[in-house]
C-alpha cells in the first residue's frame, strides 16, 4: 500500500493525464451507450409478470396502455371531440374514456360516481391511450398538438419520447 500511495504523491502529472484522458473517453463514448426505458426487458423471462404479459400479447390485439391525455375545462359533448381526434391522431392504436365504461348520454349522476371520476372530474377529461412503440416520439407530438400547452401528458410513452429528444 505505501508503494501505491508513494507513486501517487510523487507523480501528480501522470495522475492528471490519466484522469483528462479517461474524462475525455468517456465524454465521448457517452452517446453510444443506449437506454431502455421499457421496465418490462428488465424482467426474467420466467416470471410471472413477464408470463402474463406475453400472454396478453398472445390473445388480444392492440397494446398495453401507455399514456394518460388530460384535458382540462371541457364538457362530456367536448371530451368526446377530443377522443375522436386522439383515436384519428396517426400512431395512436387506442384510447380509452368514460363512454367506453359508462352509457354517457343518460345522465352521468344515475352512474357509478367511482367509474366516472376516473375519466371525468371536475371539467377535466383523462383519455388512456395507446401509443404505437414504432413512432413514440412522433405521436407524442401530435397528441401535444392535438390538446395544446394548456394540457398534460404522463405515462411510459411520454416519458420515452422526453428522453429520446432530450
Amino acid at each position: 500500500m505505501r508503494k501505491f500511495y508513494t507513486w501517487v504523491v510523487n507523480n501528480p502529472k501522470k495522475i492528471l493525464v490519466l484522469f483528462a484522458v479517461l474524462a475525455l473517453c468517456g465524454a465521448v463514448l457517452q452517446n453510444l451507450v443506449e437506454v431502455n426505458y421499457d421496465m418490462t426487458d428488465y424482467l426474467p423471462e420466467d416470471t410471472d409478470s413477464t408470463v402474463s404479459l406475453n400472454v396478453m400479447h398472445e390473445e388480444f390485439e392492440g397494446g398495453i396502455p401507455n399514456a394518460r391525455v388530460a384535458v382540462r375545462n371541457v364538457s362530456v359533448a367536448e371530451a368526446l371531440e377530443y377522443k375522436e381526434k386522439l383515436e384519428n391522431c396517426e400512431g395512436v392504436t387506442g384510447v380509452l374514456w368514460l363512454d367506453d365504461s359508462v352509457n354517457i348520454y343518460a345522465p352521468l349522476e344515475f352512474a357509478d360516481t367511482d367509474t366516472v371520476e376516473t375519466y371525468y372530474k371536475d371539467n377535466t377529461a383523462l383519455f388512456t391511450v395507446t401509443v404505437d412503440e414504432e413512432d413514440i416520439v412522433g405521436t407524442v407530438e401530435r397528441i401535444r398538438e392535438i390538446i395544446g400547452e394548456d394540457n398534460a401528458m404522463t405515462g411510459d410513452a411520454v416519458a420515452k419520447a422526453v428522453a429520446t429528444t432530450g
